[in-house]
């Protein structure tokens, strides 16, 4: 209400500049989120782990007592990031949980390849459940599986590409993971090259400029 009007704007989505209530965005692209090329390079490892679950832990809610519950009923869990001493220890009694640390993002292909499933918990409440999903969509584009619960985003998600994660409430045995079939998705319209040649950027930004 009180910036100047800009020659022209970039927004995340269009949530997000439908939410902040923007009334004329004639010179306007969305940007959302994009993968790393080196994600697309895949590459057949060995699988040591089950599900593999990279980022913050703490002030997600659900996803301890979820990572608890899929490690008694038998998986095996590899964790990516830093988790203080006291969750860590609490998480490896809960049965076979492994802990990467903190890596470079460079490594992160290679450490998502070790499992045959990305696990992904988000919390299904505004703004959380319409916020794309970075992670979801590294590890597809990694060409692993993906776990994740019920939410806005992701529902979203598979509707439009036709794609069927193995949600988190099917799980009630191992047998449940080890049964389903992952289907693989071409990821290739996510990757950042393809997002920034489908808005025009360049000409949008020469057109600012002139």
């Amino acid at each position: 209400y009180i910036n100047r009007k800009p020659n022209g704007r970039i927004f995340l989505n269009r949530f997000v500049e439908s939410e902040f209530n923007f009334k004329k965005c004639e010179n306007s692209i969305n940007i959302d989120v994009g993968v790393d090329n080196r994600f697309f390079n895949k590459i057949e490892i060995e699988k040591e782990y089950d599900l593999v679950y990279s980022g913050s832990i703490l002030g997600r809610e659900g996803l301890i007592s979820e990572l608890q519950r899929l490690a008694i009923l038998g998986l095996r869990i590899l964790i990516i990031g830093e988790v203080d001493d006291k969750l860590r220890n609490y998480l490896r009694l809960q049965g076979d949980i492994f802990f990467s640390g903190r890596v470079e993002r460079s490594e992160l292909p290679d450490l998502y390849r070790l499992a045959k499933a990305g696990l992904s918990i988000s919390p299904d409440i505004y703004p959380f459940n319409s916020q794309t999903t970075i992670k979801t969509l590294e590890y597809l584009a990694s060409g692993i599986g993906l776990v994740s619960n019920h939410y806005g985003w992701i529902n979203q998600f598979s509707d439009e590409y036709n794609y069927e994660p193995l949600w988190t409430g099917s799980i009630k045995t191992k047998g449940d993971f080890d049964r389903f079939e992952f289907s693989e998705i071409d990821m290739s319209e996510f990757s950042w090259d393809n997002i920034f040649n489908k808005v025009n950027f360049n000409n949008f930004v020469y057109s600012l400029l002139t």
